[in-house]
Parts: C-alpha cells; structure tokens; sequence
C-alpha cells in the first residue's frame, strides 16, 4: 500500500546503527562510551548500547513529506466528554466562554482547566451532601500526547527536520525477518513490521475493528517510534492515527534504569508471590508517576510538612513498597473498617442508618467539610483517573479516609457505646465512617481489585451497587456481611 502510494523508494542510506536496538541514530542521539571490552566507541544515548557508522543501499520511507500533517495531529483539539455522577439526578449547569475558567473545576481537579470551545457544559457539585448534590462532568481540551512534557520532544524532531527512514536492512546483515515483497536481498525493518501488529490486533482490516486507538501506551525511550514514525506510517497509508498517545516514564534502581545487562530488574512474579497483587498493584500505582523517572509521590501526609509534592526518590525498592501498603491500605483503610465494624462498638454489626439531624447538630465546620468532600470525591478521582494520573486519584482517596480517621478519632465513639442516649450519636459517627469506606471501595476497585471487593463485601454492598452510577448516599441501615478478619494484613520485611 505505502509504495503504491509512492511513499516508497530505494536510495542510499548513511549513519550510526545500534544493532542491538535496531534503528539509525542521529548525532544528537549518540554519545562517547565504551564497549564490553572496555575500548572507547560511539554509544546510543538511550540505551548505552554500541553503535556502528554505516552505508548502505535500502528501501527508504518518505517521512520528510509528513512535518506538516503530524503537526496537524498534534495540533488537534481532542474533546473528552466526562461521566456525569449524580446523587439525585440534579445537576447544575454553567455555560462558558471561549476564554472561561472555572473555580468550581479548579477545586474538584486540582488545577484551572482552560475551556476553549464556545458553551462548554460543566456540571460541578453543591456544597451539601444532600439529595441535589452532584459531580461535575466537563467537556475538557486534551492534547494528544500526555503527560504533556513530552510533546515538545516530538515537535522538536518535527521542527529540525525529518530525514527519510530507511526501512529495510540487507539481508546479508539481517538474515531474521520478513524480506521485502519482491526483493529476497532486503529484510523489513522491524519497526515498520512489527507496528503494524496494533492494527491486526484491533481486529483490522474486518468490520466492527478497534482501530484508531482511544490511547496508546508506550514508554518514553520509544516515543519517536509511535510519535513519529507509527502516525506517519499510517497517514501514508490513508488510515487515522491514534486520538491519544500516553507515554509513561520508567521506574529506577537507585536512579538507574532497570536493563537485563545491568542485572538489576525485579522480577515482578516474585513480589507478587511475596507482597501480594493488590500490594504491588497499589504500590507501583500510588508511587509511580507518567512524566518522570525515579521519582514518588509524598502523600499528604507528608506534603503538609512544607515538603514539596514531588521529591526526587532512589526509584524502587522493596522498602518503599512495604512502607506504603502498610501505611496506606492496612493503617488508613484497613483499620478504620476494622475499627467501626468492631463487634465492640458495632454490637449490632450493621450499617447504621443515615440521621442528618444528629449529624447537624453535633459535627463542627471541619466535620461538614469533610462531608462536603466526600460529595466532591468521585468527581475527583474520574478526573485524574481519565488524565491517567492515577497516583493523584490514590492521594485524594488516601486523603479523604485520613480525614475520616481523624474524624472518628476526634469523637471517640468507643466512649459511647454504653450510654444509650448516645446511641443515635455512635450510630452517626460509624454511618459516616462506613460511608467514607463504602465510596472509596468503590472508587479503589480498578487498583486494588480484591482489597475493594472484601472491604465492600464486609459491608454488604452487592454486586449491582458496586458501579460508579451507584455511588449516591447510603442512607438505609444494612446488615454487615460476614466478617473474614483483618482486610490488608501488615508486610514485615524478613532480615537480611
């Protein structure tokens, strides 16, 4: 198809080859090193590896004729309509202009978002947990490449230059491969081969095929490849790119990427033996973020002493993650379930019903805040889970149950639970406690998938409740489910 489209021609080609990534490299891309021997050669920047200068007569790709339409694709405004959540069904409406900002947005997503389209729906929440309480759904601009300190890489290579792409290799020199139709002397370059597997897989060239892609994830060390090479590959040959590319950073050991010939990779099947799915889930997670290597994100906890919200970290380590589930899904969750599930306290083991009276006439400001927040919280996280930033949707679900924890701490309903004209007051207390936790369960599933299905098993919480559309107000008293002990048990790390 590219060469009936004349997008394909043979010419020669010069420059450095790294054998082991399969790809030519610009100057800028190669830098001075050694090689296993430990004799000074030229490297690749990215992977260290040796590279080679060459020349040969291959088949050559057209890619300087797509500056234009890639910066086209680039330029693209990508509209993505968001879920509405509602308690009751009511929703307020605002209407903005081209230029608008929204304070009401800014709150529940933690930065302004600019809107720039003309009547621009967005629905935000009220201030009161109340039966017309809601969570805003927004038509929100995205750029195509996320997180967005990567695009300017791609415009960069754009703006400098596309030089035509080889995209054969001798078959003397590369004997593995597929030859080139109609010419046994040429193996097809890998990246135009092996690219082409994302639309098969998609179900293309049959009706009802997945393809362009919603989101394509990739790591940052091949972003040329599908910023690049991959949309142009698929202009010339008269199909869509993808709406959306996520490249995601690395993890670090001790600030060094993790590379089989550096022997320094953790093997992931051996963690999740060790610490369990949910933990490694959560950990890599809360901890890892898109757009930078080897860094973690302080919890609030942290973040609130005058420490910024990012720090630079040693990247993994089996230490970071059992610190996090431990302080997280065993300290922040798993004990406030135990605690306001507790035959104890809890002597009726049930879900106590919702009394907005009592709750009015003992909780201070702080207490009605926290309420209010609750209302706000799915509305959060579906904006950082649809931004892909699912390590800002853990802080603010973390945040919410601490505030919850420091809520039931402040009250000590253990105190009450022998005085019976207290009792609607001890029933409040644990409604919204078990509220917070209900909501979050739900709000967790995608993370820690069985974690949020024990928790919300303990509070009976059946199958068709657990959808986000059934995230409204619990008010009705529920029988607890069956109690099969502590919910996240806390990791000890053995001794060396």
């Amino acid at each position: 198809m590219l060469e009936e489209r004349g997008h394909i021609y043979k010419g020669s080609y010069e420059g450095w080859y790294s054998v082991s990534d399969e790809a030519f490299l610009t100057e800028d891309e190669v830098t001075d090193g050694t090689d296993k021997q430990g004799q000074t050669c030229k490297v690749s920047s990215e992977s260290g590896q040796p590279v080679e200068w060459l020349k040969e007569e291959n088949y050559m790709f057209r890619l300087s004729q797509f500056g234009p339409q890639l910066t086209e694709w680039l330029n693209k405004t990508v509209f993505v309509a968001e879920q509405d959540w509602s308690v009751s069904g009511s929703v307020q409406s605002l209407w903005l202009n081209k230029t608008g900002q929204c304070p009401a947005v800014s709150s529940l997503c933690d930065s302004t978002r600019q809107v720039s389209v003309q009547q621009c729906p967005v629905f935000v929440a009220n201030k009161t947990r109340s039966v017309s309480s809601s969570v805003h759904s927004l038509w929100r601009n995205k750029t195509v490449i996320t997180p967005t300190n990567f695009e300017p890489a791609v415009r960069r290579w754009i703006a400098d230059g596309l030089p035509d792409l080889s995209i054969s290799r001798q078959r003397e020199r590369l004997q593995w491969g597929i030859q080139v139709p109609g010419d046994d002397s040429q193996t097809m370059y890998v990246w135009l081969d092996a690219l082409t597997n994302y639309l098969t897989v998609g179900g293309f060239p049959e009706s009802g095929h997945l393809w362009p892609a919603d989101c394509h994830v990739i790591g940052k060390d091949i972003l040329r490849f599908h910023a690049i090479y991959w949309p142009a590959f698929l202009m010339a040959a008269g199909l869509e790119p993808p709406r959306k590319i996520l490249c995601h950073s690395h993890w670090t050991i001790d600030g060094v990427k993790m590379s089989k010939s550096r022997g320094n990779v953790v093997d992931p099947f051996d963690r999740l033996q060790k610490y369990s799915s949910d933990a490694v889930r959560y950990f890599l997670l809360r901890e890892g973020v898109p757009h930078s290597d080897g860094r973690g994100y302080v919890p609030l906890t942290l973040a609130l002493r005058d420490l910024p919200p990012l720090v630079e970290m040693d990247g993994y380590s089996d230490q970071r993650l059992v610190d996090c589930v431990n302080s997280e899904l065993a300290n922040t969750l798993g004990n406030l379930l135990s605690r306001c599930s507790a035959c104890s306290l809890n002597r009726d083991q049930v879900f106590p019903d919702w009394l907005p009276q009592v709750f009015a006439d003992r909780c201070d400001d702080d207490d009605q805040e926290m309420w209010r927040r609750l209302a706000s919280l799915p509305g959060v996280v579906d904006c950082h889970y649809r931004d892909f930033n699912v390590y800002k949707a853990l802080d603010a679900i973390m945040s919410q149950l601490r505030h919850t924890n420091a809520f039931v701490q402040k009250h000590e309903p253990w105190c009450l639970k022998d005085i019976p004209e207290e009792r609607p007051w001890l029933d409040t207390i644990l409604h919204v406690a078990m509220e917070n936790v209900r909501v979050s369960a739900i709000l967790l599933q995608p993370v820690v998938p069985k974690m949020a299905s024990d928790t919300l098993d303990r509070l009976n919480v059946s199958g068709e409740e657990r959808y986000w559309g059934n995230l409204p107000h619990r008010t009705e008293r529920v029988p607890l489910g069956t109690d099969t002990g502590a919910l996240f048990s806390r990791i000890k790390m053995k001794a060396c």
